[in-house]
């Protein structure tokens, strides 16, 4: 049981770590328009396309 808490854990950071990626690639190409940012309570400021 544990383990598949271990397992989620890690896919959730997997994720946070993509989406951040996303993001600075997403600045970094200018595609900043069309997208909001939003608050996650357990991170940095994050766009998501709306």
């Amino acid at each position: 049981m544990s383990n598949n808490m271990e397992n989620s854990q890690k896919l959730k950071e997997k994720l946070m770590e993509t989406y951040q990626d996303k993001s600075l690639e997403d600045l970094e190409n200018g595609e900043e328009i069309e997208t909001k940012w939003v608050m996650l309570p357990f991170h940095h400021p994050r766009k998501v396309k709306t």
